[in-house]
């Protein structure tokens, strides 16, 4: 185990995730100061996720040339610098400026440090490394909607919470700087071997997880940027229950995350996704019909989804596991970029809670590609 590259790929997944779930609590007051419908201001997520998009789509041959340490280096003082001029900005048009800035610095961010892990664990132990990679998220996730809570309490704006949200990122990239590891990417060496015995890049499977990827990202995100303003819009929640309900979102996902890290879970990846994702689906059904505390609960079931997606691309995919991961990564950065243009518009066209349907749908997708998976012989297009 190399435990600097693993520690750095967690505290930068700490600050990502601090970083992209200030957002949703921030949001209904964006919405506010600038005068903005729903589907309008939704571009401040959409224009990250495009910028985030079109990022990973050059970023995979660059980490070839620059390594996953640099780049997680790079990508964190970017991420400050968008945040800092969102933090800033006096109009609309400059938030989605920074709003572009910190998009592409995410999709970077969520390659590279994934690739970090994979290079610093031990294969025996990647499964609850990546585990324990994104309990950090569920840790950060569940703090953010408590710091813009103190800092409302305070008297500060969002303004002043996308601002000095941009301190995580910058001490990221100070800590990195505590080392100088090899910066290699083992697996690549691996993948031009096999290139050079004419086995090829399965680019099927690579759409095949990145679309489950991004269907799963989808139904989360869902939640995380609209929970607050669908309890407040729809059910007259004060800003603080609100908040609340986001931490009770984010706490499932911490704890479900956590204990996917310390246990080592005796069922195959394949059955713990649809487990996780069929009870994920009756608890979004129920936010959105009976109560949306039931939103709230979603966290705890969908927790363990992604570490394992990403675990099971891992142990399945073997020298393409990389390659494979960006398609993850680039495809959810495209199905969230198209989720926050549809549900703004379905929200100014029906409501948030019909809008909100989106999550089950996918969802349900997701089921469905789990009980159809493609296979390849490992001979010709797999490992």
């Amino acid at each position: 185990m190399n435990w600097f590259l693993v520690g750095l790929a967690y505290a930068g997944l700490f600050a990502f995730g601090l970083v992209d779930n200030v957002r949703g609590p921030v949001f209904p007051d964006l919405l506010r100061e600038y005068g903005l419908s729903d589907m309008v201001g939704g571009f401040f997520f959409l224009v990250a996720s495009g910028a985030s998009l079109v990022n990973n789509l050059v970023l995979y041959r660059w980490i070839e040339r620059v390594g996953a340490y640099r780049t997680t280096q790079v990508y964190s003082v970017v991420q400050a610098v968008g945040l800092v001029i969102i933090g800033w900005s006096t109009n609309y048009a400059v938030t989605l400026l920074g709003s572009v800035v910190l998009g592409a610095s995410m999709g970077g961010l969520g390659i590279s440090v994934n690739l970090l892990v994979a290079q610093g664990a031990s294969y025996d132990r990647r499964r609850q490394a990546l585990s324990g990679l994104h309990c950090m998220f569920g840790i950060s996730s569940l703090f953010s909607p408590l710091v813009v809570t103190q800092f409302y309490h305070h008297g500060f704006d969002w303004h002043a919470v996308m601002g000095w949200v941009a301190v995580a990122p910058l001490a990221v990239a100070c800590f990195s700087l505590l080392a100088k590891p090899e910066d290699r990417l083992p697996h690549r060496a691996a993948e031009r071997l096999a290139h050079e015995s004419g086995v090829k890049a399965p680019w099927m499977m690579g759409l095949f997880f990145g679309s489950m990827g991004a269907f799963y990202v989808i139904a989360e995100i869902s939640i995380s940027t609209r929970l607050v303003l669908f309890s407040r819009r729809e059910w007259a929640y004060e800003i603080d229950a609100a908040n609340g309900l986001l931490s009770l979102f984010f706490l499932g996902l911490f704890l479900g995350r956590l204990a996917a890290a310390v246990f080592r879970l005796p069922w195959r990846s394949s059955t713990i996704l649809k487990v996780s994702t069929a009870v994920g689906l009756v608890f979004y059904i129920l936010g959105i019909t009976v109560h949306p505390v039931w939103l709230a609960l979603t966290g705890f079931p969908l927790s363990v989804f992604y570490p394992c997606l990403i675990a099971m691309v891992n142990e399945e995919q073997g020298v393409h596991a990389g390659y494979i991961t960006s398609w993850c990564i680039t495809l959810q950065s495209f199905g969230v970029m198209v989720m926050h243009f549809v549900l703004g518009g379905l929200t100014d066209a029906f409501g948030l809670g019909n809008a909100l349907w989106v999550g089950p749908l996918v969802l349900a997708l997701v089921l469905i590609f789990l009980g159809g998976k493609p296979t390849i012989a490992p001979t010709s297009e797999g490992r």
